[in-house]
């Protein structure tokens, strides 16, 4: 949902009549009042941001939250190092040569590679 439309919806919650020109109001406010370029947020595609920090997925790094690097987007998840997901153990386990050929995989290879 893009920014504005939720402005729109948040304040319709506040105040179910509000008028038109009172929402753009509110908006315009916050543009002028908002210090930085929108462009500027979650400008590393290789970072999640968790609920407890940030982690970098080249890298493995797990970093505490900073006002130097700005997010919008928060995925509802926390990290934990020590966590193991037992069915993809099993299955490196059961079936090596296969496991390796789906670790190749984007998506499980990011999971995989911090394991």
């Amino acid at each position: 949902m893009k920014g504005e439309r939720l402005i729109e919806i948040e304040c319709a919650k506040v105040s179910p009549d509000v008028k038109t020109s009172v929402v753009r109001e509110v908006i315009e406010i916050i543009k002028r009042t908002t210090p930085v370029d929108r462009d500027e947020f979650d400008k590393d595609i290789f970072i999640l941001n968790l609920k407890n920090g940030l982690l970098d997925t080249r890298t493995g790094e797990f970093k505490e939250h900073t006002p130097n690097y700005l997010s919008i987007v928060q995925l509802p998840i926390s990290y934990n190092k020590k966590a193991t997901c037992k069915k993809i153990v099993h299955f490196m386990y059961k079936y090596p040569v296969r496991a390796f050929r789906c670790a190749a995989k984007p998506g499980l290879y990011c999971i995989l590679s911090f394991a």
